[in-house]
């Protein structure tokens, strides 16, 4: 099972604000993050979850997935941050260090691919195989990294993917989604949907508003079995009777259906629940996009939808699809670029990770290694569309370095000894 999109929306209550006091606080303990992000008077509430330093300080703090508690291990990573920000500031110069409190400081595409390039360095600093490490060095040009491995000199131009053309459709559309439905349930309720992509993406021209209509569609069809009961989860059963009955004709089966039959049982206790279940179609419920829900008591009120897609399906080959085109055209674009042209031992690193493609590094096992495979194809036929015989390849890793494989260029031949000495960044 995938979970690959989404979006949450807390609508007008008091949890960016408790987040944002929170962080603020804390960012005392960080004086080189505090004179970066400059109070995150950039922050709101459209774009707060856009900025790691943010998240982190407010985790480190309360972490929802603790129970409220601080969590140290987002601690030690904000002293780790903390004291490679405060070397690099004193070593760049002013134009450079500018840039780089301008785009750590942001929220969304630039801050996400800055703080890429900075975890990059933090690894690079912490293996033993690599030192003489430069990065935003004006003696470098326009690329990232120069370091030595074992001695040996290594030019590197490192570049993550956003998010693709699919992706940015639908979480869009639930993204308007959830501002809607937060209106129209009750107050401090947290309400997280899975939607089943397959039922709202087509094989092209997908559209925010199509999806949008359909999601909403099936909302309303559900909204009063999911509001019957503020507090469950619920699956949403699909194969419950006759498609064409309603849901009032099949009263005697509701026992068989677990938390789904209960709350179809509760709608039986009022006139305007019978009058719902009466001309509500069982087709209309099973066929939902909606294919499941939790419900319950919060501090604040939210809404949270996430796609969830069995693979293999239409809705994930399209975005399959969609993500070997991006990666080819991010190759192509720091190829074409020319930003390692008379580097010594160049190569591309690229941050890539998706769950159709996950588990790439492992050389161990047969069925991630056809992931890598399909990656290895990319990769090898933008170098042969380019005719590039000077980067030595590209370096696919998820996530972290330790998780990477590299891609050659066949373009030319690269010494057995240099390859060795790149696989060590895994060590």
């Amino acid at each position: 099972m995938a979970v690959f999109m989404g979006a949450t929306y807390q609508g007008d209550s008091p949890y960016f604000k408790e987040k944002l006091d929170k962080a603020r606080d804390k960012l005392k303990e960080f004086p080189t993050i505090s004179s970066i992000v400059d109070n995150f008077n950039l922050a709101n509430r459209e774009n707060h979850t856009k900025n790691l330093f943010l998240n982190l300080l407010n985790a480190s703090v309360s972490d929802a997935f603790l129970g409220g508690k601080p969590n140290e291990k987002y601690n030690e990573t904000l002293k780790v941050i903390e004291s490679t920000l405060r070397e690099l500031l004193e070593k760049l110069s002013r134009n450079k260090k500018n840039n780089l409190i301008i785009r750590l400081k942001s929220f969304g595409n630039n801050h996400r691919e800055i703080i890429n390039e900075i975890e990059f360095l933090i690894e690079l600093k912490q293996n033993s195989n690599v030192s003489n490490i430069e990065y935003e060095n004006e003696n470098l040009g326009n690329h990232d990294f120069n370091i030595n491995i074992l001695e040996e000199e290594f030019n590197i131009e490192q570049t993550c993917l956003g998010k693709g053309k699919i992706q940015q459709i639908v979480e869009k559309a639930f993204n308007l989604a959830s501002k809607e439905i937060i209106e129209r349930i009750p107050k401090k309720i947290l309400l997280k949907i899975d939607v089943d992509t397959d039922k709202i993406l087509k094989e092209k021209d997908n559209s925010v508003e199509e999806i949008k209509k359909i999601l909403m569609k099936d909302y309303d069809n559900l909204e009063r079995i999911l509001l019957v009961d503020l507090n469950g989860s619920c699956r949403v059963d699909n194969n419950i009777g006759s498609h064409d009955k309603s849901l009032y004709e099949i009263k005697d089966l509701y026992e068989y259906y677990d938390e789904f039959g209960q709350r179809l049982k509760k709608l039986l206790e009022s006139d305007e629940g019978i009058g719902y279940l009466k001309t509500k179609k069982v087709g209309e419920i099973v066929n939902s996009s909606i294919t499941h829900f939790i419900i319950g008591p919060a501090k604040f009120g939210s809404v949270s939808i996430h796609s969830q897609c069995i693979w293999p399906s239409r809705a994930e080959s399209l975005r399959k699809e969609s993500l070997a085109r991006q990666l080819s055209r991010r190759i192509k674009e720091k190829i074409n670029d020319r930003q390692l042209k008379g580097k010594i031992n160049p190569f591309i690193a690229v941050r890539f990770e998706d769950f159709i493609f996950m588990n790439y590094s492992s050389e161990s096992d047969i069925w991630w290694e056809e992931n890598f495979n399909e990656l290895e194809d990319i990769v090898e036929s933008v170098f042969k569309e380019t005719g590039n015989k000077e980067i030595l390849g590209v370096l696919l890793y998820e996530n972290t370095i330790k998780k990477s494989r590299f891609v050659k260029n066949s373009n030319i031949e690269i010494g057995k000894d240099t390859l060795t000495k790149i696989d060590l960044l895994r060590k």
